[in-house]
């Protein structure tokens, strides 16, 4: 039996991001450490038991690659539409991989009927939405071939990538076929500091004050009466800091303390979806105006205390700002906003040009090789 037939449920779809280079795909949602060989990217679970092999995949455990079985609902929530809409407004560093659960897999426990999680998942075809140099740098990079398709890719285009795979595959058992990916030699790291130190990273959501104070909305422990939060107490040009008012060394699973951010752009817009209540580029200004920094944490980092918000949400003592960018309404603004922190302050027309400012930062710290460097 062919191997999409015996197992069909390990076999899906990704969306991805292009990375400054356009040669690296970049997950846009989970920035967690991965491992990486030439076609495969292994998610690390933190959550699974002291010493076992076996990825957890538990229920309270959001770690894995995710992936789609069904090409149509992924072109329903990935491409046309969905909270998350990774790739809105930045098909020129967007890419699609049709692939393989190589590892231990399972559904995912927020949206079963859709989606599928696994610890490794190995590419065999990686689709472009446009026409762009990417595609043999990609090539190179994975050894998967690459097609290119349109905005919308379209279900009958993603089935031909999948027929072409099918015909690629016909001659392997599936009684190898997994074990066989499973073998796959892992690559050295990739040598990006955001890569090296991807808990590290990541984008804060401020509200600005009249006078163009940034004010941290998320630094607080929103789920449960038992973790109380304390106001960050030190403020200085490079970093905000907190506190533990219960005693605990910050960040604390004992406690909600934290400075709050999140390693993925995509769920930071989500969390100002829901703070504005209206869609971003309708204004920033519902209950605004807003203002994202990107920055590193200097420290040591817990997740977000609901299960749901982690890993994308974490929490820090310091937090060091690198930029700052508000919207074009705010762009008078800045000024002010330059008084907050010894930091870049630039504005955007739109929060998808955000992908932008990130490229441009991972750019601007492409030959710095540590932390330390990004303090002095």
């Amino acid at each position: 039996m062919h191997p999409m037939d015996a197992q069909p449920e390990r076999f899906g779809w990704r969306i991805w991001q292009l990375d400054e280079t356009h040669s690296r795909l970049l997950s846009p949602m989970y920035k967690g450490e991965l491992r990486t060989g030439q076609r495969f990217f292994e998610a690390r679970c933190k959550h699974k038991p002291k010493g076992a092999n076996r990825f957890a995949l538990g229920e309270e455990c959001g770690c894995g690659i995710y992936y789609g079985p069904d090409r149509r609902k992924f072109l329903e929530d990935i491409v046309a539409g969905g909270n998350s809409r990774p790739v809105t407004g930045d098909f020129a560093y967007a890419a699609a991989t049709f692939g393989a659960a190589a590892g231990d897999f399972g559904p995912d426990p927020l949206a079963p009927e859709k989606w599928m999680r696994t610890s490794r998942y190995s590419i065999f075809r990686i689709v472009l939405f446009e026409r762009s140099s990417a595609a043999g740098l990609l090539r190179q990079r994975y050894g998967a071939n690459v097609r290119v398709g349109s905005n919308d890719l379209g279900a009958e285009f993603l089935a031909e990538v999948e027929d072409a795979v099918r015909v690629e595959l016909r001659d392997t058992k599936p009684s190898t076929f997994f074990a066989d990916l499973r073998r796959e030699p892992e690559t050295a790291a990739e040598g990006h500091i955001i890569d090296r130190f991807p808990d590290q990273f990541g984008w804060k959501l401020w509200r600005i004050n009249p006078s163009g104070r940034l004010e941290g909305i998320y630094d607080c422990a929103r789920y449960g009466a038992n973790r109380p939060y304390q106001r960050p107490t030190t403020r200085t040009g490079q970093y905000v800091e907190t506190d533990c008012p219960h005693g605990n060394d910050v960040p604390s699973a004992s406690c909600g303390c934290g400075i709050y951010y999140f390693t993925s752009l995509t769920y930071c817009r989500t969390a100002m979806m829901t703070y504005g209540g209206a869609e971003l580029d309708a204004g920033w200004s519902s209950t605004g105006p807003w203002a994202f920094t990107f920055g590193f944490a200097d420290g040591g980092i817990e997740d977000d205390p609901d299960p749901a918000q982690a890993p994308f949400s974490k929490r820090t003592r310091r937090f060091w700002p690198l930029t700052t960018i508000v919207s074009e309404m705010q762009r008078s603004l800045r000024p002010q906003i330059r008084r907050n922190f010894d930091a870049e302050v630039d504005w955007v027309t739109s929060t998808h040009s955000l992908r932008d400012a990130e490229r441009d930062i991972r750019t601007r710290l492409q030959n710095v090789s540590s932390l330390d460097e990004l303090k002095s």
